[in-house]
């Protein structure tokens, strides 16, 4: 996983924290948003594709979607989402690590909320905003996490 902590990059895989959608396609050197109205049809079939994503795994859009999730930024290229987008996230992130490390469920879902608590912050050191995740941090961070957690589990003689 390389990347910047300043622009935002694609993450397709269920075990990762996705970022906003990307009017850019998340290319620093095209910076900026998709200045579709609100009434325009392309940009109701793109939040209906974005959907669609997010409907392939189960815990999907039965739930209110933050915007964030749906609506690209200013620039396209912003790589935060709000703490509510990765709670939202939060059940495909921790199914998908359950699987692929063969732990318990519950203990790979209090690892992930503590790191989203540990990397949270709102703009301005807290005076004003909601509070965001850096996802590339988190992502890069939830790697390193679930890789010693796995390893751990081997050396105990766990499961794998």
């Amino acid at each position: 996983m390389i990347g910047s902590r300043l622009i935002a990059q694609p993450f397709t895989r269920p075990e990762y924290f996705w970022p906003r959608p990307s009017a850019v396609s998340y290319d620093a050197s095209a910076s900026g948003g998709s200045n579709l109205s609100a009434n325009n049809p392309q940009l109701r079939d793109r939040v209906i594709q974005t959907l669609s994503r997010l409907e392939k795994y189960p815990h999907g859009p039965q739930k209110d979607v933050p915007a964030d999730l749906v609506m690209t930024s200013g620039s396209g290229l912003d790589p935060h989402i709000t703490l509510k987008s990765a709670y939202y996230q939060l059940d495909r992130v921790v199914d998908a690590w359950t699987q692929k490390t063969g732990r318990d469920k519950t203990e790979i879902r209090e690892l992930i909320e503590d790191l989203l608590k540990e990397k949270a912050s709102a703009p301005w050191g807290g005076l004003a905003g909601e509070k965001l995740v850096n996802v590339l941090e988190v992502n890069w961070e939830l790697r390193t996490l679930m890789a010693k957690f796995a390893k751990r589990a081997k050396g105990s003689g766990g499961p794998a």
